[in-house]
């Protein structure tokens, strides 16, 4: 895996009025709140449930911690639009008022980021 450290000329995008957290702490939570491994998380596949648990992992970086789409992308081997996507299908889901499986999932995860750290 690569540390948005590590690569040079990457910007780490600033957040106002948020507490911010360490990526791999947001990934841990995202790893045992749907007890899969990282590398399952981090695979290439486009099976629906990797799919569903990588665009929730990366919309909660995109929310809770200071990477931008670009470091959030080369972390997960993906190109930075594939990571806005994430975030929009996310905010779209989250929209939806019969579909309540994002809403939870990602109201446990919040309340799991702010509170266990």
């Amino acid at each position: 895996m690569v540390s948005y450290y590590v690569i040079p000329g990457l910007k780490v995008r600033p957040k106002k009025l948020k507490k911010l957290y360490n990526h791999e702490y947001i990934i841990d939570i995202v790893c045992k709140h749907f007890q899969c491994s990282r590398e399952e998380l981090f695979m290439k596949s486009r099976l629906g449930y990797v799919v569903f648990q990588r665009h929730i992992c990366q919309y909660l970086l995109m929310c809770y911690s200071p990477l931008g789409c670009k470091a959030i992308g080369i972390f997960f081997g993906q190109d930075h639009t594939t990571v806005l996507h994430a975030e929009r299908t996310i905010k779209k889901e989250l929209n939806h008022k019969f579909d309540n499986e994002y809403k939870i999932h990602i109201e446990e995860l919040i309340n799991k980021i702010k509170y266990e750290s």
